[in-house]
């Protein structure tokens, strides 16, 4: 996702500000009423997160462009 970032030119402080956001996340579950050990996520966007869609949409707009370019 910061590579992409990078290549569409978003400000570089911009992007560590974002990044920062995710390091070293972790989450937990609760299965059957007991909760689970933590883990780290490693991969997606954080759910409920006012920036989720737009990160969303950046990589959507990567995708898009890379299928614009092979064909």
């Amino acid at each position: 996702m910061w590579n992409i970032m990078k290549d569409m030119h978003f400000p570089t402080h911009i992007i560590q500000l974002i990044e920062s956001l995710y390091h070293e996340q972790q989450a937990t579950i609760k299965i059957g009423g007991e909760i689970a050990e933590w883990f780290e996520i490693q991969k997606g966007v954080r759910q409920g997160c006012i920036l989720s869609p737009y990160l969303f949409n950046i990589y959507a707009e990567n995708i898009m462009r890379n299928v614009k370019d092979d064909a």
